[in-house]
Parts: structure tokens; C-alpha cells; sequence
């Protein structure tokens, strides 16, 4: 699985779309692998595609499913609306 994003970066007769990849990430988190999850996450612009909100829920879901609870502490350093976030970690917990 961790091949595929690789082959994808040089196949140029299509341009991946953002779903695609949102599931890929959603699959890595699944499997508890938070590297490849942030991996992917950095290298979605080397897909020419463009990372938006929808890429970044699925990048925190993905790492609340690894339970790398520092990882999402970093990415949210700056946001207002942790609160959201906690009730995620709450939920997940229960």
C-alpha cells in the first residue's frame, strides 16, 4: 500500500483528486501507521492537487484513529477551536 502514492506521483496521464487521496489517508489510519499518513499528507501537492479542509479532517481523523495525540497537538498550536478536537479525542476514548 505504501507503494502506491509513489507510482501515482509518476503517472502523468491523470491528476488524482483530493478524495482519492483523503481514503488513502483514511486507509493508513485505519491500519495505525500515522507515518505514511503525514507522509501523504505533505505530498499531496506532488499529486497536483490541492490540499483544502477536507484533506485536513482526514489527516486528524486519521491520526485520532493511530492515537498520536502529540502529533495532532502540533498541527492544532495555533487553532482557536481545539475544543473541537478534544471532543474528538473524547468520543474515541469512550
Amino acid at each position: 500500500m505504501v507503494q502506491i502514492p509513489d507510482q501515482m506521483k509518476h503517472e502523468y496521464r491523470f491528476a488524482p483528486k483530493e478524495i482519492m487521496l483523503c481514503n488513502m489517508i483514511a486507509y493508513y489510519g485505519r491500519a495505525r501507521l500515522p507515518k505514511p499518513v503525514l507522509r501523504l499528507f505533505d505530498e499531496i501537492p506532488s499529486f497536483r492537487c490541492e490540499r483544502t479542509v477536507r484533506s485536513l479532517n482526514c489527516l486528524l481523523n486519521a491520526l485520532l484513529n493511530c492515537k498520536d495525540f502529540d502529533r495532532i497537538r502540533e498541527i492544532y498550536a495555533n487553532v482557536d477551536w481545539y475544543d473541537t478536537v478534544m471532543g474528538g479525542v473524547c468520543l474515541r476514548k469512550c
